[in-house]
């Protein structure tokens, strides 16, 4: 998004295969294409239906649904992709810009999608996160324009090998346009850097918040913190 645009637009487009759902029409069902979710959640309801309602018109797209959606409803939109049980392996990624060549990277990937299930999500960052000063808080990487995040999910235990090959081939196509470091909330246990890689210039300054609060490291799992030894 561009940077004159109000907090209350959230924009988030995914590349995947459409979905059955009621405003998706039946014979676009399963098919590959870009799936955006442009929300308004700000107070002026007068006002955010009218700027969707130009986004709407400017992109002209094949499905569309323009309502009002109850809070609790967006909250558990996503069920289906982290439903307990399923079967996931993640990759992901910041970028300054959505430049031509990753763009191209990411439309020649899209089609290789199988799962019904699996997708490459593009949030929008800036506005409110950018305005934290990067070193504030744990999460240092406030300057990224996007996150580029490809969470392969599938139901049957056969289709590991495919989906796990998927998700990393598609992260090697846009490697070279990546900018510093990576979610932490979107890493795999297999990523480079593990907690350095996640918190970069706030790793050293969490160590320490670490060895204040959980010496023992008893809090180890996902890219774990490790402590700073104290002499």
């Amino acid at each position: 998004m561009g940077p004159g645009a109000p907090d209350e637009l959230l924009w988030t487009s995914f590349l995947r295969r459409a979905n059955d759902v009621p405003w998706i029409p039946s014979e676009l069902v399963g098919a590959h294409g870009i799936m955006s979710l442009v929300e308004w959640p700000g107070t002026d309801l007068e006002a955010g239906r009218e700027r969707l309602a130009e986004i709407q018109a400017e992109l002209t797209p094949l499905a569309t649904d323009l309502t009002v959606i109850p809070f609790l409803t967006m909250k558990t939109i996503t069920d289906e992709l982290f439903a307990h049980g399923l079967r996931t392996y993640i990759k992901a990624g910041f970028v300054d810009d959505l430049d031509g060549g990753l763009i191209d990277a990411l439309l020649e990937r899209a089609p290789h999608i199988s799962s019904p299930i699996s997708q490459v999500e593009l949030p929008a960052l800036r506005g409110a996160i950018a305005r934290v000063p990067s070193d504030a808080t744990a999460f240092p990487y406030r300057d990224a324009g996007w996150l580029v995040n490809i969470p392969a999910t599938w139901r049957d235990a056969a289709d590991d090998d495919g989906e796990i090959a998927w998700a990393r081939a598609t992260y090697r196509a846009i490697k070279p346009f990546l900018s510093e470091g990576n979610y932490v909330n979107f890493m795999d246990d297999d990523e480079e850097g593990g907690a350095s890689g996640a918190y970069g210039r706030t790793a050293e300054r969490l160590a320490e918040v670490k060895a204040e609060y959980d010496p023992d490291n008893v809090f180890h799992l996902n890219q774990n913190i490790v402590p700073a030894v104290r002499t």
